[in-house]
């Protein structure tokens, strides 16, 4: 199975870091309490652990290229999106799946017409297997996809799955998940996920009493674009 790399933020009400003498199952039991601190936040382990789906409807926009679309490389120059009309999110935590489903939209004046053509775009994830839908045939998609449009594949449409953040606290309290010892970095403190049935990925868990999450990852991107 193919290793995933998950990264998420969850507001939580205060950390629990380790010294560099603790290894092992003290390291361990340590990123656990950072976990479930990030679970009680969203409502308890037991309340996350029972959700079976969630199902998501609204619209949205993406940064062109992933933000590698602007007219100059200056980091003043203006951001061209795309909108995400009649978006919808299905997260099916108990059978491992995923639906992103809405029509996009260029925000610029594009030269093809289907940049404007508001098409259906219907991508989903079994498990490890990522395909899209068009009208009554499927088609499987490449574990990874980096078009000149948009990152895609079975790890990204994984990592779009974990930007829920009950789906990431779900994945990292999953038994099989293997937890790194708690780290610092900018203020955030973060802790590494492996999984074979989810991804390998650093979750971070932020320091406030927030409950906003959020999921990342970090791989190869052949466009330019701006950290």
């Amino acid at each position: 199975m193919f290793p995933k790399l998950l990264a998420g933020a969850v507001g939580i009400g205060a950390i629990v870091g380790t010294s560099a003498t603790q290894v092992g199952q003290v390291q361990t039991a340590s990123a656990r309490v950072v976990v479930e601190r990030a679970a009680t936040a969203l409502g308890g382990i037991e309340r996350i652990r029972v959700v079976k789906n969630i199902t998501l409807h609204g619209y949205g926009q993406y940064a062109y290229q992933m933000g590698g679309g602007r007219i100059s490389a200056s980091p003043d120059a203006p951001q061209k999106y795309m909108a995400a009309n009649d978006l919808t999110r299905i997260y099916d935590l108990e059978h491992d799946r995923f639906q992103m489903r809405e029509r996009r939209n260029m925000l610029f004046p594009f030269l093809g017409p289907f940049g404007h053509s508001f098409a259906l775009n219907d991508n989903r994830i079994d498990g490890d297997v990522a395909f899209d839908v068009n009208g009554d045939r499927s088609q499987r998609v490449a574990q990874f996809s980096d078009s000149p449009l948009i990152m895609d594949g079975a790890h990204m449409r994984r990592m779009w799955m974990m930007n829920n953040p009950v789906a990431l606290v779900r994945a990292m309290l999953d038994p099989e998940a293997v937890l790194s010892a708690p780290r610092r970095l900018n203020g955030v403190s973060i802790v590494d996920i492996r999984s074979g049935r989810a991804a390998s990925f650093p979750p971070l868990l932020e320091p406030t009493g927030g409950r906003r999450g959020s999921a990342g990852h970090i791989r190869r991107r052949t466009s330019v674009r701006r950290i």
